[in-house]
């Protein structure tokens, strides 16, 4: 039950940034945590094709993780780390302290997806046409039915 709970918790810290790959502040987190990986299974004297078979990662697939090129899902990390000896929590405690913590994160991410929506903003602005434009106005003004109110005299 500890790895359901675990893998709860990374599946969190990676849901963070699941929705921003692709808009990833300049140092990839992916690339730290690999990093963090590789040199913990270095020091044990360990090689990652010996690595892969074990946790049911063809080698091609588990060095693009480790190299950050491929996103590592929180049970490959489990499965990664029990194969190293080393504890998940562990190996994301040195990548975010190499990152430069979680507050840093959050703010650069943050950061980063408001510019994202603003120039998005501004390009869907800039390719509209006139009419585009007046339609979009118009539309904004609340349109109010006035009922006649006109008395016919006896």
């Amino acid at each position: 039950m500890a790895h359901a709970s675990l893998s709860g918790h990374l599946d969190y810290f990676f849901g963070l940034l699941g929705d921003y790959y692709g808009r990833m502040p300049e140092k990839d987190l992916n690339t730290l945590v690999g990093a963090t990986l590789k040199g913990e299974y270095k020091k044990r004297g360990m090689r990652l094709e010996d690595i892969a078979p074990k946790v049911g990662i063809p080698y091609p697939t588990l060095r693009k993780k480790i190299a950050g090129q491929s996103p590592i899902f929180a049970t490959e990390l489990i499965l990664i780390c029990q194969v190293i000896g080393v504890t998940p929590e562990r190996v994301l405690a040195d990548a975010m302290e190499m990152y430069g913590g979680v507050d840093k994160l959050v703010s650069e991410v943050t950061s980063t997806t408001k510019t994202s929506d603003k120039k998005r903003k501004q390009e869907e602005a800039l390719s509209m046409t006139t009419e585009q434009i007046e339609e979009s106005a118009a539309s904004d003004v609340p349109h109010i039915e006035y009922e006649s109110n006109t008395h016919t005299s006896p």
